[in-house]
């Protein structure tokens, strides 16, 4: 039956891991509720299709040409300091969205900025947190 299961033996084992973990999941937690809010926020205020298409592509085009950058710049930085950035960026990133959703700014293109922030942020502090996880655990 223990195959089945998931193995909690590392979040017990290693306080650091376990820490990122927490983290991570707070993160993509916040980042679900951002891909699912911010689509229905320009729907809502363009009711066009079209509006919310381009929201995609003004998050695809940072991730890609981030994305490819990125990981040069982990390699070439403090890993640490570079997703702690990022977080931190991310978290004023979401806390900008709430800001302009909570005053009903109602501007089209801030969405479309704060996607594309939040986008190539994302893509480099994603793959940077995964980085950490075999310096943290043992084989």
């Amino acid at each position: 039956m223990s195959r089945w299961l998931i193995d909690l033996r590392p979040v017990r084992e290693s306080p650091a891991f376990r820490r990122l973990w927490v983290g991570s999941t707070v993160s993509l937690i916040g980042s679900a509720l951002t891909t699912f809010a911010l689509p229905l926020q320009v729907y809502v205020l363009t009711r066009s299709s079209l509006a919310v298409g381009l929201l995609g592509v003004a998050e695809l085009i940072p991730t890609v040409i981030v994305g490819l950058a990125g990981g040069a710049l982990g390699d070439r930085t403090d890993r640490r300091a570079l997703a702690s950035l990022t977080s931190v960026g991310l978290a004023l990133i979401s806390g900008a969205l709430a800001f302009q959703a909570s005053e009903h700014l109602d501007l089209l293109w801030l969405l479309y900025l704060l996607a594309a922030m939040h986008a190539a942020l994302a893509a480099i502090n994603g793959p940077l947190r995964r980085t950490f996880i075999p310096s943290l655990l043992p084989a």
